[in-house]
């Protein structure tokens, strides 16, 4: 795969083939500024290709000036998600923009704050999107910004490696000022440096506990999965949701997976319990039931989930190398199915567990 600089007519096709496709529109600058930033110079873009094959495509913010630019979309063509074209970005990208930009260090990376999640599955998204990035060797900064109501962590993606040149509040703060109009700027623009992330969150937002029911349904050897895309990679977990108030975990579980799927289930034996401890604006507990399967509900009202794009049936004897999360239920699942010992108390979800 390779790069190639974007002209304005092959943005253009981007733009409104995809584009508008994987972004949110309150997410997504008009065409025409894109292009005017391009046209002055504030922005480039590139495509990844397989030949003259499309695979992805990815745009910048290059202040004249300044030691570093900002990432400002990168998403990878539907159909080639999950196949490394993400990774094969940032493999390529130090060198393209070396080369074009020799003063330029590095860019930052806005990826939505984790603590400020609406719920379980949009904090696994927002997790998720994080690890990909610090994958590819982008780094945390101390720097949170607030752009038109929503909050940011901000990484760095330092290509050259200068251990000796730190990216500051300043640094952000410029491309800023070089992207937003005056007013915007002053009205919609927020930038902080924090020096302890986790007290600041706490501070904002009191944590309270919060149960969620899970369901585990197996037929003919696989296990049903909700599948999501965030614009970024295909992945899964498990059918389930948050318990309603005067409602007992499995009426809960029952709903959830009416509302997720269509499918009637009954739930059975409580099967695993998992935590997530950090990250949300509440401490969620997990409690993973088995339930067995009864059918379709054609009067089912579905109520699907934050980038729900279906669900599949997983195949449970490769689960392990499957992208399900948490993680940390693969292994557990498969020993569970195969009659194995397993463990029913799987502690805390950390970004990065493995499986």
């Amino acid at each position: 795969m390779e790069l190639k600089e974007l002209s304005a007519e092959h943005l253009t096709e981007i733009y409104d083939q995809y584009m508008v496709i994987d972004f949110p529109q309150d997410e997504l600058k008009p065409l025409e500024r894109i292009l005017y930033m391009i046209r002055t110079g504030l922005s480039c873009a590139y495509g990844i290709y397989e030949g003259e094959e499309l695979r992805g495509y990815a745009t910048f913010i290059i202040p004249d000036g300044l030691r570093y630019g900002l990432l400002d979309y990168l998403a990878v063509i539907r159909e080639y998600r999950g196949t490394g074209v993400g990774h094969v970005f940032f493999d390529l990208i130090g060198d393209t923009l070396a080369e074009r930009y020799p003063a330029l260090r590095g860019f930052f990376i806005e990826s939505e704050d984790i603590a400020y999640a609406a719920d379980a599955k949009e904090r696994r998204i927002r997790e998720k999107r994080i690890s990909f990035y610090e994958q590819n060797g982008c780094l945390h900064t101390p720097l949170g910004s607030r752009l038109f109501g929503v909050t940011y962590s901000v990484l760095l993606y330092d290509y050259r490696g200068d251990t000796d040149a730190a990216a500051s509040i300043g640094d952000v703060d410029g491309i800023y000022r070089a992207m937003f109009p005056e007013r915007h700027y002053e009205q919609d623009v927020e930038l902080w440096e924090i020096a302890e992330p986790e007290r600041v969150k706490e501070s904002v937002c009191p944590r309270q506990i919060r149960t969620s029911a899970k369901a585990v349904i197996i037929r003919d050897g696989k296990l049903l999965a909700i599948k999501l895309n965030d614009g970024g990679e295909e992945w899964y977990i498990l059918p389930g949701g948050g318990q309603d108030c005067e409602e007992v975990l499995p009426q809960t579980v029952e709903r959830e997976v009416r509302e997720e799927t269509g499918i009637e289930v009954q739930c059975k034996d409580l099967l695993f319990v998992i935590e997530g401890v950090h990250g949300e604006r509440f401490h969620r507990i997990d409690l993973v039931f088995l339930c067995d399967y009864l059918g379709n509900d054609p009067d089912a009202t579905l109520h699907k989930d934050t980038n729900q794009i279906g669900y599949d049936w997983l195949d449970l004897s490769v689960l392990n190398r499957l992208p399900l999360f948490p993680s940390k239920l693969r292994r557990p699942i498969m020993d569970f199915y195969e009659g194995k010992e397993y463990v029913k108390y799987l502690g805390n979800e950390e970004i990065g567990d493995p499986e």
